[in-house]
């Protein structure tokens, strides 16, 4: 009896398969195996969960299970199960095609076709229709694209096209392949077919300037609308210019507003909200510059300064910063700001000065950065140009930002070894650009003339010094005009094809006191090439002459006083042929000539 009892299972067979059959759908399970384990320790408690276990691990396995397991009831050993399931992906998964649905056939997914699988995913997620309209359009703007298609022929595809679009224009606006056809039909399409598509959009117009893809379509509007629609872009962003200078995208639109499509009044107004809260709303129209605004309002200042000091600063760590927009809203802040709050935005430009120098507001906010920052401010300055100093040489701003440095920073050590050193790695570049030029003629010498204008002089003096000006001069000249004369003597023959470049030359060996011998000695060289190309093979014309002029011909020259002067001319050429023709020609003609009153006849008898 004792064998039976512990023989005896405390769970049937079929109170197992129950407990497998509901181990999904109990989320208390394994609370519910543990208690019962613990209820029967005296019982083999192995035996139950190896079958509950094994129950379970059947149903995970199974690829084919419907049944939705949740990892938070589950065991560690359950987890472990269902994590390897995941990660074997089941060899034979089978996916019905759109014919396949209507056959009820079942096809494998690596039987289709690229093309077929996508068509399939695509009418999965519901987008068949639109997917199908899409590629409808491309195939029209491929064709209405091209340089050759014929009017009649493009009014077509126009009318095609807008049937399509008709209603349905947004859609097709943020997707990079739709919205180019959308900017096809703006740019080929006559008012009619523009006029369709910006009554579709104009009340989203904010909406798609911050779209990746459909910022295109607003700056299309621009670029090809009507009068009036380019109005309605531009006040769109009335109020919201603050905010969206920030947005990448809407960036981009209201950058191509300020620069290309407002006036001065208009770029006022965008400008103006960064000034105070109440200009988002309520514009003035009294004042064209901020200075005006401080001279009528004079109390406003300080709050004007922090408003915009708040505005720059949230920029200055983003992409926009490259914007001509926040050049102007910056050089701005810094012409009237008070010595604090330049210093303070001083501190947080200093390492980004090198990205806004392409424009003439950037370089001046890049040159007062230098002026008035302190010293370790000038050295961030300079290392930020870093691999970028010959492009900044060359670039029509830029380069006032290297003169403002050579002009005031008086560390000539720091700038050989960051900048100068930068500048000789491409010299031959920089020398040959017009920008580049007057660069390095500063640094021969601050007071050239014909490369430093005076009133960039006058400009550059504005920054403090206080080392003598005699030296820091010399240091500069010294570390870059044996390079020039290296530079110049070893590409004398390429360089001087360029007039400029000639110039340039001269003023290199007006201003370097030694080692200019290899220099004057390629220019030398290359003068006795020259020489030697134009004697080698050499004909003279009076050669040519007396071989082409038929005989007894220059007889007839005697008779007036100009051939008579060209046969003089023929004569002092002292060239045997030509000298002997002529006398040939002319002889017993003395007595002839005697007779004539003009002077070239008496020069010919004597000659003769």
């Amino acid at each position: 009896m004792e064998k039976e009892e512990k023989n005896q299972k405390p769970y049937s067979d079929s109170d197992i398969s129950k407990v497998a059959f509901t181990a999904n759908n109990e989320p208390n399970l394994k609370e519910n195996v543990r208690s019962e384990s613990v209820e029967n320790e005296n019982v083999d408690n192995n035996v139950n969960l190896k079958s509950i276990l094994k129950k379970r691990k059947n149903e995970l396995e199974d690829p084919i299970s419907k049944k939705k397991i949740k990892s938070d009831n589950l065991t560690g050993k359950e987890r472990k199960i269902l994590h390897l399931n995941k990660k074997e992906k089941p060899q034979n998964m089978k996916r019905k095609t759109d014919d396949s649905a209507k056959t009820n056939e079942v096809v494998k997914k690596d039987h289709l076709t690229g093309k077929e699988w996508k068509k399939l995913k695509m009418q999965k997620k519901g987008k068949g229709e639109q997917f199908e309209l899409g590629q409808s359009l491309k195939n029209i703007w491929e064709e209405l694209r091209r340089e050759d298609c014929k009017p009649e022929r493009k009014n077509q595809l126009l009318k095609q096209a807008c049937d399509v679009l008709k209603g349905r224009v947004k859609e097709f606006t943020f997707a990079h392949d739709t919205v180019r056809v959308l900017e096809c039909i703006l740019a080929e399409g006559a008012e009619n077919h523009r006029d369709l598509l910006f009554n579709e959009v104009k009340d989203d117009i904010l909406f798609l300037a911050k779209s990746k893809y459909g910022k295109f379509l607003v700056q299309k509007i621009l670029r090809y609308g009507s009068k009036t629609q380019k109005e309605a872009v531009r006040k769109a962003f009335h109020g919201k210019v603050v905010k969206l200078i920030r947005h990448t995208e809407a960036a981009e639109t209201i950058e191509l507003i300020f620069n290309e499509f407002a006036n001065a009044a208009q770029r006022f107004e965008l400008v103006q909200e960064f000034y105070d809260p109440t200009y988002m709303h309520f514009k003035t129209y009294e004042i064209s510059s901020l200075a005006e605004l401080f001279e009528k309002e004079p109390n406003k200042k300080q709050s004007v300064i922090q408003n915009m000091k708040e505005a720059l600063l949230k920029m200055l760590d983003k992409s926009v910063i490259k914007h001509s927009i926040v050049h102007h809203i910056l050089w701005q802040f810094m012409k009237h700001a008070d010595s604090v709050s330049r210093n303070e935005m001083i501190e947080s430009v200093k390492e980004i000065v090198h990205e806004i120098l392409h424009t003439k507001d950037g370089a001046r906010v890049g040159m007062h950065c230098v002026w008035y920052g302190t010293l370790k401010d000038r050295k961030v300055i300079a290392k930020s140009m870093k691999t970028y100093v010959a492009k900044i040489a060359m670039e029509e701003f830029g380069h006032r930002v290297l003169l403002a440095l050579f002009s005031c920073f008086d560390d000539t050590v720091f700038l050989k070894k960051h900048i100068i050193k930068e500048l000789i790695a491409k010299l031959l570049d920089v020398a040959q650009n017009i920008y580049g030029k007057k660069v390095l003629a500063y640094l021969l010498n601050p007071a050239e003339s014909h490369y430093v204008h005076p009133q960039m002089r006058n400009i550059l003096e504005e920054g403090e010094i206080k080392k003598d000006l005699n030296v820091r001069c010399s240091e500069l000249k010294a570390a870059i005009v044996d390079p020039l004369l290296k530079m110049i003597t070893s590409n004398i023959q390429n360089l001087f094809t360029d007039n400029s470049f000639c110039h340039f030359t001269l003023v290199v060996l007006k201003h370097a006191d030694e080692h200019k011998e290899e220099a004057f000695k390629a220019i030398a060289d290359l003068v006795l090439i020259k020489q030697k190309a134009s004697l080698k093979n050499d004909v003279e014309f009076s050669e040519v002459l007396i071989q082409t002029v038929p005989n007894m011909v220059f007889k007839s020259w005697i008779e007036c006083n100009r051939g008579a002067f060209l046969l003089v001319n023929l004569l002092e050429t002292e060239i045997p042929a030509v000298v002997k023709r002529i006398k040939e020609e002319l002889a017993g003609c003395k007595k002839y000539l005697s007779k004539k009153s003009y002077v070239g006849a008496a020069i010919v008898k004597k000659e003769t």
